[in-house]
Formats: structure tokens, sequence, C-alpha cells
């Protein structure tokens, strides 16, 4: 499964240079100097640990960029770009094991550090490969309510990845006034750690002695993205539609003393196998 995503990916990667090929080079997406870009953001959002549970919903939010272009602004760089989202929205909970929870809140912030290079095709397509920092947390705040089935309480948790986007930007000019372009990546994943705030779950008849505190190792992930700029004067206005995905594997085991009808064990837990899949639209002004 990974290998046929993987292949995909970079089909994609490969269809969108061809289609931009034909179209000439984008003076404003490249020319130098500082640019900001904001807008609100919104899109769709899904979680599964395969057999265990999957959430699901909308998010919305700020996402933004401040981008700064110049020919060897930093040696071999010249571009230098900082990059953020934060949103919120709620979640619906699924387990074939402890039932259903609706509308948990949710909150995801996301900064990023992007150094690139500025290349021309002989297409004349101008391209970026660019690499950085990024670092992104989630908080899902189940607060202790009882699923449907009634056996099962949810607690808060909170996932934080730090990872090195490595991605190609791709963009040209459209006869008239519209630009478009786009992005593909893979996200090598460093460490994410899972905080679950286990203690809240008990009950009259299960205790844990302690939250939880799960170390992360292995994983990547992947982006796509693809971009119409509409040029005015002195700003200009994008449409941004994109995908992000997240694979991770099994966590290292974190051990909590549990009692169970007055009989205690140390128990091992692991932060499961996991996907996180996004998709959505940005609309931006660019300045």
């Amino acid at each position: 499964m990974h290998t046929h995503l993987a292949k995909t990916f970079i089909g994609a990667l490969c269809l969108q240079t061809i289609a931009l090929s034909a179209l000439q080079a984008d003076p404003y997406l490249t020319e130098s100097g500082l640019h900001i870009e904001i807008g609100p953001s919104i899109f769709h959002t899904g979680y599964k640990e395969p057999g265990v549970m999957e959430e699901s919903g909308i998010m919305k939010g700020i996402s933004g960029a401040c981008t700064y272009r110049e020919d060897n602004a930093l040696g071999p760089v010249d571009m230098l770009k900082f990059e953020g989202v934060i949103a919120s929205g709620k979640v619906d909970y699924r387990s074939p094991l402890a039932g259903a929870v609706n509308g948990i809140e949710d909150t995801i912030t996301e900064a990023r550090l992007l150094a690139g290079m500025n290349l021309t095709t002989s297409g004349n397509v101008a391209l970026t490969p660019f690499a950085g920092f990024g670092y992104r947390q989630l908080k899902d705040n189940g607060h202790g309510r009882l699923s449907s089935i009634g056996n099962y309480i949810l607690y808060d948790r909170e996932s934080n990845y730090l990872y090195t986007p490595i991605g190609l930007e791709i963009s040209s000019k459209t006869p008239g006034s519209w630009r478009i372009g786009g992005t593909v990546e893979y996200d090598l994943f460093w460490r994410g750690t899972q905080y679950s705030q286990l203690s809240a779950a008990n009950n009259e008849r299960y205790t844990y002695s302690d939250d939880l505190k799960n170390t992360q190792t292995k994983g990547f992930g992947l982006r796509a993205s693809l971009k119409a700029v509409k040029k005015f004067h002195p700003f200009s206005l994008s449409f941004e539609t994109f995908f992000r995905y997240w694979n991770l594997d099994n966590s290292k085991s974190c051990t909590v003393l549990v009692t169970e009808n007055l009989i205690s064990k140390h128990v091992q837990f692991v932060e499961p196998e996991n996907t996180t899949a996004q998709y959505g639209l940005n609309v931006s002004l660019l300045f």
C-alpha cells in the first residue's frame, strides 16, 4: 500500500511538471522582494488507527506565509519562507470496540521554515526545489466524555511532530492575468511525541497510575497542492487546493500501573500505527 501511494505521488509530480512545461515562466511568483500571504483555510481531516478507531470532521482556520526572494540571498539560497496554519473544528469518533462520540474539539497548529533555489526549465517553467524544518501539533480534546455504549471514557491527547519538508514548487503564467502553480513534497519524519491524559479515564472499575508519553520514530508525510493566482493592483488573490498525508508506525511503549477491581498490574501502551489525510482549500490575499 505504501509503495503504491509513493508511486502515485511521484506520478502526480511528473504530470504536473509536464502540464506546466508548455506555459511561460511566472515572473510574479518568483520576483525579488518580500511577499506576504494570508487568508482563511478550510479542510476535511480524517485520522485512522486501523482496526482500533477513526476520527473525521471539518477544520477551519487561518493560513499565511512570509516569503523573501533574492538571487543568492544566503549563499545558494534564493528563497526563504516562513509559513503556518492554525485551525480548529469538531470531529466525530468511531470505534468498533468503544462506540461513538460526536463533536470532539480539535486544534491543529503548524509552522514551517523553508529555503529554496530558483531554477528555470527549457520550457520556461519556474522551479524552486526547497527543504526546511517543520513542526506540527494536534490537540484532541476528549474531556472525559463517555462513548455511546457507555464503557469507554475519552481523554485529551496531544501529538507533536518534527520533520523536514523536501519538495518542489512549480509556477507558470497563463494567458491573461492568471498565474498557476503547485507544490509536491515529501516529509522526512524525525520524531513524534504523543501525550495521552489516560488518568482522566479513571472510573470505579479501572484506574491508571499515570498519563502516557509515547515516542514515535518511524513514519513519513506527503503533500501536494495546486494554486491559481489572479493579479490585481496592488495585490493578488490566490486559490489553493491541497492534500496532506501522514503515515506513522507504532510508537515505543510506555508502562503504567493499571488497577482493575482492586487488582493491579503493569501494562505497556503504544500509540498504534495511524494515518492522517487532509484535503481542502486556502483563499489568500498576496501583497
